[in-house]
């Protein structure tokens, strides 16, 4: 964080010009929320000018220092940082002055919380996300000394948690450094290990809960709930994996509708295949889903080793004598990996067996899946067939008021439509599913969408719009990792359209206008599709998704990129090295990447240019 302007702390000068340093006005203005009728005065104006410069003009610093004057006063403040700093400067040394300044005075605003508070500012610190009264409760309220409630809101007033309002309903979080504080004061305790295993259990039911529901009217409020969440739930997911015990592999499988539907294919995979790693195999329905689950992300990223490697597993379990949900599962897994491996006849009996399972309609994620695979694996050469399945799928997802699954009919529809001769009914079906995505946020959905209306438009003459729709799908299929043709029975339809294009224009136009639409906010590619005018844009956008970090998290990167390892960095930026090993894991997380040099490389690209 940028330090502020400060006064000279050597040089008295009149209220009118102290007050209109950047650092003063802040504490003035903290000050006054802190104690109505507060404000710079003759007396005091000296007094707070001397705290400012002492804490180097760092916000957090000061903001932190202006809530005591609820409980002191401003010589009092003074005096005390005097006193702080001199006992801690002889164990910072080697620390960049402002890193140290801001370390004591969160420290200090530590040593001056009663012993209440700074027990829930420990507990609190396993948030890495914000939180609820909800959240606070089941997991910190246990033999908590004193009022849940009343702590947390003397902790917002003393500016240690910030409270926000989301949908009406007050949330709260800790500003990084300060959450690292109490994270380092909860780990030199030992912390507590049932309060982290409250953590990783509320998150668990979290994400169980979502699943029960996804196929619902409340599946967009789940998915944007659960996008919110994630840091949290990385956090419980790493609980569960340092456990060893078998209980990560519940919350990863539970969130795999989640991963496909936000199109966070790589992240899936790793919690997946860690998770996995810590269970054996046994043929019960979890097993058989979570192999499931890692095949179909493998498979739709075109990662046909792995997809098949994970059929194998599931088809390892196959038994008569298992329960029937779990031989559905083992029969998806092997479907989707023969489907995307261009084996559509093994997919379709694969595929059949899972919609036809007894018992399947009291799994409506399972069954609305089957039947949506099943249609795909009919579309392009088995028109009425496919148009039969996806038209059940489609029938199940508007009966349960449900979004995702009906935008994926739509696309399916569409283009079994637009192949028997229908062009006209086909945009109506293709441009519905493309306006469904201003809903689901899917950027999957978004890359089918896309491609196939710009086929339609090639197949119209429309060769540079065409080209501009085929950058903009392009951009959302490198966004998530998928193949340059989702399913391969339509290969052939990309071939010859993108051979279309590229006889029609020339290879300038063609440059240009791929670069257009590659450049598209999601918002504008969907308006441009649907000849609309550019609206406001969405939330997510290409690449927002997945590539967004944290202002710390970039701070990391960028050492990371200068070839610091992980303890290295924990001293440049004085923070704990578990915390550290937590940013990186975070960061390969979001941008999907396996190594420290794919980070270094992004580090490099993405650093702006003359």
């Amino acid at each position: 964080m940028s330090p502020l302007t400060t006064p000279s702390r050597d040089r008295s000068q009149p209220v009118i010009k102290v007050s209109r340093f950047d650092a003063v006005a802040l504490f003035a203005e903290r000050a006054a929320s802190a104690v109505p009728g507060f404000a710079l005065t003759d007396d005091n104006t000296a007094t707070i000018a001397k705290i400012c410069a002492r804490l180097d003009g760092l916000p957090l610093a000061i903001e932190l220092a202006a809530a005591r004057t609820r409980a002191l006063s401003p010589e009092q403040i003074l005096q005390r940082l005097i006193e702080r700093r001199g006992l801690l400067t002889w164990s910072s040394r080697g620390v960049p002055p402002r890193q140290q300044t801001l370390k004591w005075s969160i420290g200090w605003s530590y040593d001056l919380c009663t012993p209440e508070e700074q027990q829930l500012w420990r507990r609190l610190s396993l948030f890495t996300g914000s939180f609820d009264i909800d959240d606070v409760e089941h997991i910190c309220g246990e033999d908590c000394a004193g009022d849940l409630l009343d702590i947390l809101a003397s902790l917002v007033d003393k500016s240690i948690i910030v409270r926000e309002d989301a949908r009406g309903r007050a949330r709260y979080r800790m500003l990084d450094t300060v959450r690292g504080f109490g994270r380092e004061q909860l780990d030199e305790t030992a912390g507590d290990v049932n309060l982290r295993l409250r953590f990783r259990d509320w998150y668990t039911r979290m994400a169980l809960d979502a699943e029960a529901d996804w196929i619902s009217p409340r599946q967009l409020d789940w998915s944007d709930r659960l996008r919110g969440e994630l840091p949290n739930l990385r956090e419980a997911f790493d609980f569960a994996i340092a456990e060893n015990d078998g209980s990560a592999l519940p919350l990863a499988a539970a969130l795999y509708p989640f991963w496909i539907a936000r199109g966070l294919f790589a992240e899936g995979r790793r919690w997946l295949h860690r998770a996995l790693d810590q269970t054996h195999r046994q043929p019960t329905t979890l097993q058989a889903k979570s192999l499931f689950a890692a095949a179909i992300l493998a498979a739709f990223q075109g990662d046909l080793t792995v997809a098949a490697a994970r059929a194998e597993d599931a088809l390892a379990l196959e038994s008569p004598a298992a329960d029937p949900i779990a031989r559905a599962y083992v029969a998806m897994a092997a479907g989707i990996t023969a489907f995307c491996s261009g084996d559509l006849e093994q997919a379709r009996v694969r595929l059949r067996f899972a919609a036809d399972t007894p018992g399947v309609d009291a799994y409506p994620q399972l069954q609305l899946e089957a039947l949506s695979l099943l249609g795909w694996a009919h579309v392009g050469d088995h028109t009425s067939q496919a148009l039969t399945f996806q038209g059940r799928a489609l029938a199940i997802a508007q009966g349960h008021g449900e979004y995702i699954h009906r935008g994926y009919s739509l696309w399916a529809n569409g283009v079994d439509t637009w192949r028997s001769g229908d062009r006209e009914h086909a945009t109506e079906l293709l441009e519905a599913g493309l306006r469904l995505t201003r809903q689901t946020r899917d950027p999957l959905m978004v890359f089918t969408c896309l491609q196939a209306l710009a086929w339609l438009d090639a197949e119209n003459g429309q060769v540079r719009r065409a080209a501009v729709v085929m950058g903009a799908a392009d951009a959302h299929r490198r966004l998530v990792g998928s193949n340059p043709v989702f399913f391969p029975n339509l290969l052939v339809h990309q071939n010859t359209y993108e051979e279309t294009v590229r006889e029609a224009l020339d290879a300038k136009t063609l440059d240009a206008a791929h670069r257009e639409g590659a450049s598209m906010t999601t918002a504008d590619a969907i308006a441009y599709t649907l000849g609309e005018q550019s609206r406001e844009p969405m939330p997510d956008t290409p690449g927002q998704e997945r590539t967004v970090l944290t202002k710390r998290e970039h701070e990391v990167a960028e050492l990371v990129a200068e070839g610091l390892t992980n303890k290295e960095i924990a001293q440049r930026l004085t923070i704990s090295r578990r915390t550290v090993d937590g940013h990186v894991d975070h960061i390969l997380t979001k941008l999907g990447f396996t190594s420290r040099v794919q980070v270094a490389t992004w580090i490099t690209e993405s650093a702006p240019t003359d």
